[in-house]
């Protein structure tokens, strides 16, 4: 069955919230924001008679209705002030802030959306995080899992309704009790609070419950006949906590004699220690999983980035985790400053961490290893920007891969296969190199081969012809070089800032 509410714009009376609770409405949707926006904003005193009067209390944030087309860098700011503003108001930890997005939005705007959302999250712990939408952006915030709670707008929904939504705003407009007013319905799960002081047990409710995992190890410790008496009582002191931290370690050592002094035995010949136990096998880590291509895409779309520098210099990238940018180093040339072009977060400067100083082949000499390593140098961003992870596997011949890369445009994907796996027999040998079908342009330079795990297995570093079977038949086609980041000329480099 579903409950009835309203969401306001302008703040409500308590002789408005009454009449509206004995109207038969049981939660209203109200905007936190910032003190500049004084005419709209929820304050403690307004959630509390909204609450006085019977009714639920909705979190919304919003400044502006494009506000999310910002990316990662506005969600950031605007879950600071959501943050700031809950903690002003008393609301709950544990209940919902909706972030709107309130215009209608395109295919195109849905990588910035799940960027601002994800980067707001960061910004309020303890509360839960939805999104005010269209019914597009609901499936689709839902599908990437960038929320947990949905409140759709019927606006721009063309007839649509998501079964995903958590609340659903059917009619804008309205008047209700002499406010104006736009008509929602809920269905559970809305994510919604009151300002009633909080259930707090106190201490002698209930027994004191004895963690798990300390239980466990006292146990085993007195299987194990290094405790030989019971320490329940006081697992939660501090003495007898680290203690048992250091005898736990004597056990699983292979030690067994009890902590407690015994009386000493006869005089005997030592005997034979018993040999060491043979460490346990652990279980090899799981293989990652396998991805549809268009998942490999919207991954590895996020993730790259067009390298621009000078005035008409321009190159591809990707971003690693912690807001590095491994690109060739013939892109920047070892310039000390790039800008950065990305999908969901605009435009950003890299600082040069490295450039890869070379392999030292037979004879001493020194051949180029294609790749370079920056640093976005915007702090807020480094833990927040998307990200793809270094393959550890290599390439085989015929695997097929995908680029996103911005030669010729702006985040065009290409997809190709593997040819050769190492380019070993050229002068000098390049083992760390291999030949794609990916057909490469000028400022495809740097950007990413990806595997079907969405895994960076390459950095396209030039144009070539390379052999792929097309139809029954083999032919020369353009293609690429790509440098392998599984090899350890490659691997033993990036470790030292990774």
């Amino acid at each position: 069955m579903a409950t009835k509410g309203i969401d306001c714009a302008v703040p409500l009376t308590a002789e408005k919230a009454k009449a509206m609770a004995a109207a038969g409405y049981k939660f209203a949707a109200r905007y936190m924001v910032p003190e500049r926006l004084a005419w709209k904003r929820l304050t403690k005193a307004e959630a509390e008679l909204i609450t006085a009067a019977g009714m639920k209390v909705v979190s919304v944030f919003e400044t502006t209705a494009n506000r999310p087309a910002g990316g990662a860098a506005a969600g950031l700011e605007d879950g600071t002030e959501a943050y700031k503003e809950a903690q002003l108001i008393g609301q709950p930890i544990g209940s919902a802030i909706y972030f709107a997005v309130d215009f209608d939005t395109k295919a195109t705007d849905y990588v910035a959306i799940e960027a601002y959302l994800r980067a707001a999250a960061t910004k309020i712990p303890g509360y839960e995080v939805g999104v005010y939408a269209e019914y597009d952006v609901i499936e689709e915030m839902a599908k990437r899992g960038a929320v947990k709670h949905f409140w759709q707008t019927y606006a721009w929904s063309g007839g649509k309704k998501s079964p995903r939504a958590n609340i659903y705003q059917h009619k804008n407009g309205q008047t209700l009790a002499g406010h104006t007013v736009d008509f929602n319905e809920s269905y559970g799960g809305e994510g919604w609070w009151d300002t009633r002081p909080q259930a707090v047990e106190k201490p002698g409710d209930k027994p004191a419950e004895i963690p798990g995992w300390k239980r466990q190890d006292h146990d085993e410790l007195r299987a194990a006949g290094i405790l030989t008496t019971d320490h329940s009582a006081t697992l939660d002191d501090a003495v007898p906590q680290w203690m048992l931290f250091a005898l736990l370690n004597r056990l699983r050592k292979g030690e067994t004699a009890p902590q407690e002094p015994q009386p000493k035995p006869d005089p005997k010949p030592a005997p034979t220690p018993n040999p060491k136990p043979e460490p346990e096998p652990q279980p090899a880590p799981e293989p990652p999983a396998i991805l549809d291509w268009a998942e490999v895409e919207r991954r590895t779309s996020l993730a790259s980035v067009q390298i621009t520098f000078g005035t008409a210099g321009r190159g591809s990238g990707t971003l690693l985790h912690g807001g590095y940018v491994l690109t060739a180093k013939h892109v920047g040339n070892g310039l000390n400053t790039i800008t950065v072009r990305t999908r969901g977060n605009g435009l950003l400067t890299a600082d040069l961490v490295a450039v890869h100083p070379g392999y030292k082949g037979a004879e001493g000499k020194i051949v180029n290893v294609d790749v370079a390593l920056y640093r976005v140098t915007d702090a807020k961003l480094l833990n927040v920007l998307p990200s793809l992870p270094l393959s550890t596997q290599g390439v085989t011949a015929g695997q097929d891969l995908l680029a996103v890369v911005h030669g010729d445009a702006f985040g065009k994907v290409k997809r190709g296969a593997v040819d050769r796996v190492s380019i070993s027999t050229s002068s000098p040998p390049t083992p760390w190199e291999f030949d794609c079908s990916i057909d490469g342009n000028p400022g495809d330079s740097g950007g990413a081969a990806v595997n079907q795990f969405g895994e960076l297995s390459g950095v396209i570093i030039q144009e070539t012809m390379v052999n792929a079977k097309i139809g029954s038949a083999w032919q020369r086609v353009p293609g690429c070089e790509a440098v392998k980041v599984a090899h350890p000329v490659v691997t033993d480099w990036l470790k030292q800032y990774l």
